[in-house]
């Protein structure tokens, strides 16, 4: 039975011949592996281009039953074209395979907008690894607590540890301002939006366990 979702590219790998593995991240379904067939009648479809995708299969790896751009692309370019690696390297190295994530899907699309239009580009790209630590069920609490249960304090400093979660340290590098701010995802100065910044990727490496993120290479922790 062949079903269909929208969806993104998010990495391709060589099979065999004219034949891709492609990861797509789809509105339903989550992350999806696809088998990939290359001819002058159906191109390797390119990222960041809303894709209507058609598969078929039972296993982890689904066969290609079509797919089309239904929009056109995002036209991400320099420093934002490197944050939409960002997006895909993450999903690819910490979504499970077929675990929907329909909320994420359409944070995912709202950053590509945000990174196309070129206003702002930290801003969206906290807003996805909250979204994405969320789904991930590694969130910050929204009830404004700290590891320990006890309400984050914006007048304390605090740290983040691996298993204890963010904790009160008046050595800490992150503020109990900053981070009430980064749950309404309201910064109100450049200062915050960077310890979010430090923070997110602190949280994330926690996940990544040891994985290196090339695109955060490149960004070179400006943004």
């Amino acid at each position: 039975m062949t079903a269909g979702d929208r969806g993104y590219l998010i990495h391709k790998r060589p099979l065999t011949g004219r034949k891709y593995v492609g990861e797509f991240f789809l509105a339903s379904s989550g992350r999806c592996s696809i088998v990939l067939s290359q001819s002058r009648q159906q191109p390797i479809p390119q990222s960041f281009t809303p894709l209507w995708v058609q598969y078929s299969g039972k296993s982890n790896l689904k066969r290609s039953g079509g797919i089309e751009a239904y929009a056109p692309s995002f036209a991400l370019k320099n420093r934002a074209l490197i944050c939409g690696f960002y997006l895909n390297e993450l999903l690819l190295k910490l979504m499970l395979d077929q675990d929907p994530a329909t909320q994420l899907f359409s944070t995912y699309e709202s950053t590509l907008q945000q990174l196309a239009d070129g206003r702002t580009l930290a801003r969206p790209l906290r807003a996805f690894e909250l979204a994405l630590l969320e789904q991930l069920g590694h969130s910050l609490s929204a009830d404004g607590l700290d590891g320990s249960g006890q309400a984050i304090e914006p007048q304390l400093q605090y740290r983040w540890r691996e298993k204890h979660g963010l904790t009160s340290d008046f050595k800490g590098s992150f503020s109990g301002q900053m981070i009430l701010e980064t749950l309404q995802q309201q910064w109100s100065c450049p200062e915050h939006l960077k310890q979010a910044r430090i923070l997110m990727q602190q949280m994330l490496n926690t996940l990544l366990n040891g994985r290196v993120l090339h695109s955060r290479k490149l960004l070179n922790h400006q943004v």
